[in-house]
């Protein structure tokens, strides 16, 4: 996820990389990190992208995508209202992509139609909420509360197909195993933090610990993301069907 999460709707709060006002120094060195996990997972699935299956060429592109607008926004200067119109465009966007991976990896008809289900949520979301709940100019919390919280949903219904549908791969060198676990991780932890953050705004708290926390896991999660297109189809999977 980009640093939209780091953004409120008060001038305090806003970030860009050349306009975000805040006391730590590390935030500099630890956002060249985060580029560089994200870049990182591009070149990886750019370089094994004739051996990765289909769910995870889609991965990748969330990933060079999410590289290619953390790049531009950190470099160019843009104002408050052009920002959070790309921050909007790339929750609609990316979230589309993630739900369009599940579909691609679930097996049973119910889990195909909730996917579906999600993508639709997403744009309904997305598109609505500026109109009836939300001002263009002020985050986007509404749509990725709601993207978010799908995402959680269909990573836990993959994991219950993979127990339905074990695979002769180990965990360690299990693509399906890892994009779950790095999804739960990353983005039930991006839910607290998202909630907390902006009481820590209201209750004028220092900020900085909330900014520097959710910057590594997203290196982590950016990170893990790259090992997910490394070892994608590292060698043939057989599906065992489970008794039920």
């Amino acid at each position: 996820m980009p640093k939209a999460l780091q953004v409120d709707t008060s001038d305090r709060a806003f970030n860009t990389s050349s306009n975000f006002k805040t006391n730590s120094i590390r935030l500099p060195t630890i956002t060249l990190i985060y580029l560089t996990a994200l870049f990182a997972g591009s070149f990886v699935g750019l370089v094994r992208w004739h051996h990765l299956t289909s769910p995870f060429k889609l991965l990748w592109v969330i990933v060079a995508f999410t590289f290619v607008e953390e790049f531009f926004l950190h470099t160019f200067k843009l104002s408050q209202d052009q920002t959070l119109i790309i921050y909007r465009i790339y929750t609609v966007v990316a979230f589309t992509l993630y739900y369009s991976i599940f579909f691609n990896l679930f097996k049973k008809s119910f889990s195909k139609t909730f996917s579906l289900l999600s993508i639709t949520s997403a744009f309904i979301v997305s598109f609505l909420a500026p109109i009836t709940f939300e001002e263009n100019s002020v985050f986007p919390s509404l749509p990725i509360f709601v993207c978010v919280s799908l995402l959680i949903i269909n990573s836990l219904i993959s994991f219950y197909e993979m127990l339905l549908f074990p695979s002769r791969i180990k965990l360690a060198f299990s693509s399906n195993f890892w994009i779950n676990t790095l999804n739960l991780f990353y983005w039930s932890s991006t839910l607290v933090f998202f909630g907390s953050y902006n009481l820590a705004i209201k209750s004028e708290f220092n900020i900085d610990p909330y900014l520097d926390v959710h910057n590594v896991l997203g290196i982590l999660y950016y990170l893990g993301l790259a090992y997910v297109l490394y070892i994608d189809r590292y060698y043939p999977s057989t599906s065992i069907p489970a008794r039920l």
